[in-house]
């Protein structure tokens, strides 16, 4: 009988260490319309990469609004005033020594629309990009995941 070699032992907790689980910290609007108002932009990010290529959570953030962790396997959606604000989404690089990586987007949304973006995290630097994406693309991503945990 072949034994688990010891030396795995801490690789195993420290890979399970680095995964956070995804959390929302705005309230989630209801999934069974496109938007809540017609005074209001709906917003939802997705990670379309490979799983495990960078495996921590990035921070999502609208403006200065935290929204909430990102994973590759939930989305994070909601709602406010149509307009232009700048989407910010924060990696913490897996070398810690280049701490927290900062990756910006335009989110110039109108009201009464549902808008979604793709944030992946670059492989060589860690750097996040947040992506405008096909609504019927983004539609089926969203399908594809579970909404982060804490959506109020």
């Amino acid at each position: 009988m072949r034994t688990f070699p010891l030396v795995a032992i801490p690789l195993l907790v420290l890979v399970s260490a680095c995964r956070s689980a995804a959390e929302q910290q705005v309230p989630l609007p209801p999934q069974d319309v496109v938007v809540s108002s017609p005074d209001v932009t709906r917003i939802y990010f997705v990670r379309d990469e490979r799983a495990g290529m960078q495996p921590r959570p990035v921070k999502v953030f609208d403006g200065d609004r935290p929204i909430g962790d990102l994973t590759t396997d939930t989305f994070l959606c909601w709602e406010r005033p149509g307009g232009r604000t700048l989407g910010r989404a924060r990696y913490e690089a897996v070398d810690f020594r280049r701490g927290e990586i900062e990756g910006l987007g335009d989110l110039d949304c109108a009201s009464g629309r549902a808008y979604y973006f793709n944030v992946t995290v670059d492989y060589e630097q860690g750097k996040p990009s947040i992506q405008p994406l096909d609504p019927e693309d983004g539609r089926k991503l969203v399908a594809s995941r579970k909404p982060a945990a804490g959506a109020k």
